[in-house]
This record gives C-alpha cells, structure tokens and sequence, in this order.
C-alpha cells in the first residue's frame, strides 16, 4: 500500500512516474470499454439495441453517482486515495474477468456495467492527488505528460484487439482477458502513487451533500453552466460528423479510410502534440483566458467542418478540433484547482463529473433530433458556433470575479 511521502519533490517524482504507467493501462481499459466490449456484445451475444444503449451510456451513471461514492470513499479517513482507486482497478479487472467466463448475456451485460461505473469513479479522486502532489506550476506540464501516454496506449491496443477477434470471435475472451489484466496493471500503479485519504466534505454530513456544493457556488455554477455550452457542442457533434461523412444522404459519402483519417487519426495526433502545450499553457494563464483559447479552436473547427466539402478542409477542421480537445482534457481533469483549496478539490470534482454526466447523457439525443427535424448540417454549424459564443461571452462576464486572482497551492 502506498504512504504519503512527506518531502514534495519526491512527491511529485513518484506520482509523475506511477500516473503515466497507470495511464498507459487506462488507455488500454479505454479502448476496451469505448469499442470491443459492444463489439462483443454485437457479434458474439448479438444483443439487442436496448442492452447496447446500456453498454455505451452506463459509464454516465458512473459519473452521475461520483459525489456519493466519493463522500463514503472520505469516511475511510485511514485509507490512502489513490489505495481506493486501486481497489476499484481490482474490482475492474474481477469482473472482465468473470465476463470471459459467463456465457449468459444477461450476466455479461451487469459485469461489464458494473465495471464501466466503476472506471468513472477515478476522476474525482485523482484531482485531490494531483492538487496536493503536485506544484501548482507544474500541475498542467506533469499531467500534459500523462495525457499523452493515454491515448497513444488506446490507438496501439485497438488494432491488437481488432486483430484477434478478426482472427476468430471465439477468441473474444483473450481480449477481455488482456484488458483485465491492464486493470490489474492500473491498481499496481495506484498503490504506488502517494496519497493522503480523502477530506471529509465541508458542512455535510449527508453522501448527497456534495451536489449541494453546485448551487451554494455561484461561481461554480456559472462555470459549470459556460462549459457545459462548449460541452454540448462536443458531445453533440460527435456522432453527427460520422454521419456528415458517411451517409449518401447528404451528399459527401466519403471512404472509410478518409472517415477514420478525419474523425479519429487527425484529432488524435494533434492532441498528442499539443498536449505539453496545454499544460504549459495552463500552469501560466487563467483560468478564463485558458478557456476562451480553447472555444476559439474547437469554434474554428466546428464553423470549417460543417461548411466544407473537401477533404483537405476537413481534414483541417480535423486539426483544430483535435487542438481544442487537447486543451479541454487538461482543463477538464485540473480546472477545479485554480478556484478552490486543495481540501474541497475531490469534493467539488465529484460535484461536477455529476453534472457533466447529465449532458454527456443528453447532447447525442439533441444533436439526432435537430437531424430527423430536418435541420441542415450548416444550420447545425451554426448552432454549436451560437453555443460556443455563449461560452466565451460568460467567461468575459465572470472574469473579473476575484477568485480568479487568488492563489490556490
């Protein structure tokens, strides 16, 4: 089990060095959870639509239940945090395992819920430990690091595992297998990491309390009510850019080579790359200037994409909303940092992955509805570029609040 080492700089050694080892087996778990455990579910039980809504929005449940499961993790107040995320990897990996085993649907689909709720539980706990292991000016150049490792660790798995189911479905329980073992691999990686145990909430003592926090913070709130604009465009965006590419019905029905090229090669290289950027970025800037730069590429993006025809321009659309996507990762794991003390960083993070599951839910269904409404791709286009307007309006409205100038160690 891993102590809470005193001295900071080796704090901070340890943590860098264990977090981007469990961030390569979390991209391995990623691509597991994002494609072949459906996969499975598809070609080996051929389940039916409703299970496999189940399977691809369950992990929203797991956000939406955080801030309860992180006020009982705080009453274990003599168990280190990272040693909770640890315990949960074990459990991960426990049930992929069974779900190898189990030739029942039924009991498929409730292991493998059980384990993508499980995964959403990290996020809240792991900004406690990066707000208390690492300095405050190198908190986004240490993550960025991370960040990176994640989604090289998913774009190399995925072919592997493609490859062996490809080579014959029965052998769909060594994909599961492998991908257990990498939640084995992450909870090593989480013992190793120092930690203090989790801070009891302040002014509660109900699990619930810590959905109170987002209406009894107004900044909070509004930040909350801002992101979630530039959010909505994202989640909403998502499916629709596969459809604007693929379906004959509106006119482009490109290759599937130039629709994976654009949808996910593009984005996920340029995140990549402009991962140190960000962080560095992040370390030295505000939070509302941080955030505008941000809105600015994904708004650049999404005005290209949804008014272009070539693949050339899409594929620079391609290139911007990778770059935005890349900023709004470190945002999204560290932003909570720059407005509150380390003591209420779990506890506010909880507060948030609840909401921001509450319109990860919500934005797909907006986005078919506006297409079976007969809405235009460019009228969508035009929507999400209202939407991110609205987002970097709010950040100016908000921007002289004094917390921004605060200094939270």
């Amino acid at each position: 089990m891993s102590k809470y080492v005193s001295e900071p700089v080796i704090r901070a050694k340890q943590t860098f060095f264990y977090d981007n080892m469990r961030c390569f087996f979390t991209g391995i778990l990623e691509a597991g959870f994002k494609t072949f455990v459906l996969l499975i579910a598809i070609r080996i039980f051929q389940a039916p639509n409703f299970c496999k809504a189940i399977l691809s929005s369950v992990g929203f449940a797991g956000l939406l239940i955080a801030p309860v499961m992180v006020s009982y993790a705080s009453k274990l107040d003599t168990v280190p945090a990272t040693n909770i995320c640890g315990y949960y990897s074990l459990l991960i990996a426990l049930v992929l395992a069974l779900s190898g085993i189990t030739n029942l649907f039924w009991v498929y689909l409730i292991l493998i819920s059980v384990a993508r709720i499980a995964f959403k539980q990290y996020i809240p706990i792991m900004l406690d430990v990066y707000g208390n292991n690492y300095p405050k000016k190198e908190r986004g150049y240490r993550l960025s690091y991370s960040l990176m490792i994640l989604p090289i660790a998913t774009i190399l798995f995925s072919p592997i595992g493609g490859y062996i189911l490809d080579s014959g479905l029965e052998r769909y329980r060594i994909v599961l297998l492998i991908i257990a073992l990498a939640a084995v691999g992450s909870a090593y990686s989480f013992f190793k990491i120092p930690s203090r145990p989790i801070p009891k909430p302040r002014n509660t003592t109900s699990a619930f309390g810590n959905f109170k926090i987002i209406f009894q913070d107004r900044l909070f709130l509004a930040l909350l009510i801002i992101m979630t604009l530039t959010g909505i465009v994202t989640q909403m965006t998502t499916p629709l850019r596969a459809e604007y590419l693929a379906n004959k019905k509106y006119g482009l029905n490109i290759s599937n080579f130039h629709i994976s090229l654009i949808i996910v090669t593009i984005p996920y290289v340029c995140r990549i790359l402009s991962s140190i950027f960000w962080g560095k970025l992040f370390d030295h800037l505000s939070l509302i200037k941080i955030r505008i730069i941000v809105d600015i590429f994904v708004l650049i993006g999404v005005i290209i994409f949804f008014n272009s025809t070539t693949i050339g321009m899409l594929a620079l659309a391609a290139v911007f909303t990778g770059i935005g996507y890349g900023g709004g990762e470190i945002i999204w794991c560290l932003w909570i940092t720059k407005i509150v003390n380390k003591d209420q960083l779990s506890q506010y993070m909880s507060a948030n992955t609840a909401f921001i599951g509450i319109r990860s839910f919500i934005a797909p269904f907006i986005g078919y509805f506006l297409l079976d409404s007969g809405v235009s791709f460019s009228m969508i286009g035009a929507i999400s570029t209202a939407l991110i307007i609205m987002s970097i309006i709010g950040c100016l409205l908000i921007k002289g609040n004094s917390r921004f100038t605060e200094v939270y160690e």
